[in-house]
């Protein structure tokens, strides 16, 4: 239960897959159901977490670009 947890699932979604599982293999398709769930939620903040990453290589690269036309200035 480590695991779901460290994807960020609910603690109520913790128990509620835990008595699931504790049901057998008939509750394959519930358990499914909250693994998609929870994968749908990461799936969002990935796309979250990589556009905040495109925004810090665009101002690195803007960055990084004005450096170098001020080097160039400064040996002119």
């Amino acid at each position: 239960m480590s695991r779901a947890k460290a994807t960020g699932m609910s603690l109520s979604k913790i128990i509620q897959y835990a008595k699931l599982r504790e049901q057998g293999n008939q509750t394959i398709n519930e358990r499914l159901d909250i693994l998609d769930e929870q994968e749908a939620i990461l799936n969002i903040e990935k796309s979250k977490i990589l556009d905040h990453i495109a925004f810090i290589q665009n101002k690195k690269n803007l960055y990084h670009s004005s450096l170098g036309k001020s080097n160039e200035s400064e040996h002119d």
